[in-house]
């Protein structure tokens, strides 16, 4: 080695000779060093898995491992030092081992690549199903070294992920359709459910209606001591009408049969309309009713933003047991709150997120509520992107807001149910009032309660017999949902034609959005079933009063 040959070149330029022992200790420490790697060498490539071949530069092999000679199992003699790498190569293609072809074609594909010192790498299947991976690379200085790898496992493994990944796209696909055809089915089912509701929401409310209105018709006839469970009928009629409405309003919320409708309007229409509709209730409890000062102009859909404050105005009535009740506006920059406040019981902080749940009732006293309407108001509210606010103190009452953008003020006004005056009951004496509804219960419960207040009624079930008889009537009461192609507010509407001076009513259980935007364009009074004999009242004596004027 180097070490030696500087010694020895040392020694002769210096004149001074080596002895002999010195020398061979020297040639011997060289040829250990190049034992040792040899030994190493021949080791190491004896312990790895891969078998290994080596050609020098005249492409004859030079050294391989017993790996890969296990790999190819060449028959004996084939494989030693010298032997051209060629024979090699087409000993395997004849086998089958390069894959289909000509013979020389994969021999001298493969001598190309050692010859032009081009790395290669490449998988192959053998007839035994093993999968053998070639890697190759040039040497420095000449030759080349092939590296074969058995990964017959990985491969497996690979074409079992791959299949995995194939049959869960096939699944996911299968699963897309699936759930697009139950997305259709719920859709269906959807809308079926809305028309349902609609439905129900007439057919459940009907015998409601009529016995509300023979509870109201024996008021006149029952002894003072029978007044209490008289008034005790009338109010679970009631608890039964606010019970079907909530469920049926929550269920429509759900099912996304409410699309809010927006329109441009001044608050102060609004919420005057729905204090005029609740100064009844708060009188008969003595509490005063009271509308604040101030307007603004919002953008939303008037009869849901009605729905909202009325559900306000309804509990501040019942939960407050003295003392008043307010409804106003307050401006907060370019917002505008609409508050009711009340001098009521008052909600504890723990029991303030829970009132707006479902069913959810606080218990206070006979004037617990039925859990919904508070649940039905968040959820009308978030539709129309209004967000609610509460603050309640046990004792000193509560405040219920509800908060929407200011907008500038427009020309169009979204009209809500018209407001009447009141005016003393006697006044509604000899009233000719149309009845129209093709229930005959509900005919029967009108006459009954409209002749206890001196009222002669006319009865009519269908629209030809409302044709008829409007010429001796001077008020009107017309069911919507008359079974016939027609519904009421298309006939009160031809009705007009004839008669523009009677006071029509329209009766229904449908309070939905389309129903009172017809109502409010053709300026028609809507009385939503069971009616509230004091509405109705309230609505026959404004109507003696305008025709008084």
């Amino acid at each position: 080695g180097a070490p030696s040959a500087r010694a020895i070149m040392a020694s002769a330029l210096s004149g001074t000779a080596l002895r002999v022992d010195d020398v061979a200790r020297m040639l011997d420490e060289s040829g250990q060093s190049l034992q040792f790697s040899k030994g190493l060498l021949a080791a190491t490539l004896e312990n790895i898995d891969p078998g290994v071949s080596v050609v020098d530069r005249d492409l004859r092999l030079v050294a391989w491992n017993s790996r890969y000679l296990e790999l190819f199992r060449y028959p004996p003699g084939l494989v030693c030092v010298g032997t051209p790498v060629a024979d090699l190569i087409r000993y395997n293609a004849l086998r089958g081992e390069c894959g289909p072809g000509e013979i020389e074609d994969h021999v001298e594909r493969r001598l190309g690549h050692m010859r032009r010192a081009v790395a290669h790498s490449f998988e192959r299947v053998r007839p035994d199903g093993r999968v053998i991976k070639t890697v190759g690379g040039p040497m420095t200085g000449g030759g080349y070294v092939m590296c074969f790898t058995d990964i017959t496992a990985e491969a497996v493994a690979r074409a079992g992920l791959e299949a995995a990944r194939a049959e869960l796209e096939t699944r996911v696909a299968e699963r897309t359709l699936q759930l697009q055809a139950a997305n259709t089915a719920l859709g269906a089912a959807t809308a079926d459910k809305t028309r349902f509701l609609a439905a129900a929401s007439h057919d459940l409310l009907q015998p409601l209606h009529a016995a509300r209105l023979f509870a109201a018709a024996l008021a006149g006839d029952v002894a003072p001591g029978g007044q209490p469970l008289l008034a005790n009928v009338d109010r679970s009629i009631a608890a039964a009408d606010q019970l079907l409405r909530a469920l049926l309003d929550i269920s429509k919320l759900d099912a996304g049969g409410i699309r809010p409708e927006p329109t441009r309007f001044a608050l102060r229409a609004l919420l005057g309309d729905l204090a005029d509709s609740f100064a009844p209730m708060a009188a008969e409890k003595q509490l005063e009713l009271r509308l604040g000062p101030g307007d603004a102009w919002v953008e939303t859909d008037c009869n849901l933003l009605r729905s909202v404050v009325q559900n306000f105005l309804s509990n501040a009535v019942r939960y407050t047991r003295a003392g008043g009740i307010v409804i106003g506006v307050r401006r907060r920059g370019p917002l505008v709150r609409i508050e009711v406040r009340d001098t009521g019981l008052g909600i504890a902080a723990p029991d303030q997120a829970r009132i707006f749940r479902e069913f959810e009732r606080l218990g206070h006293g006979s004037e617990a509520g039925l859990g919904l309407g508070l649940a039905i108001a968040q959820r009308t509210a978030a539709l129309i992107g209004a967000p609610i606010d509460l603050w309640s103190v046990p004792g000193r009452g509560s405040r219920f807001a509800v908060t929407l953008p200011i907008v500038v003020a427009g020309a169009t006004i979204a009209a809500g149910p018209r407001s009447v005056r009141l005016v003393a009951p006697g006044v509604m004496a000899g009233r000719r009032v149309l009845v129209v509804d093709d229930d005959a219960a509900i005919r029967e419960g009108c006459a009954a309660l409209l002749g206890s207040w001196g009222c002669q009624t006319v009865l009519a079930a269908s629209s030809a017999a409302a044709r008829a008889a409007i010429a001796a009537v001077d008020a009107a009461l017309v069911d919507l949902d008359l079974g016939e192609a027609d519904d009421g507010l298309a006939l009160i509407q031809s009705l007009r034609l004839a008669r523009p001076a009677v006071d029509y009513a329209l009766v229904t259980a449908d309070r939905s959005v389309a129903t009172s935007a017809r109502c409010a364009t053709a300026g028609v009074v809507l009385l939503a079933k069971p009616v509230d004999p004091a509405r109705l009242a309230q609505w026959l004596a404004g109507a003696t009063a305008q025709a008084a004027e």
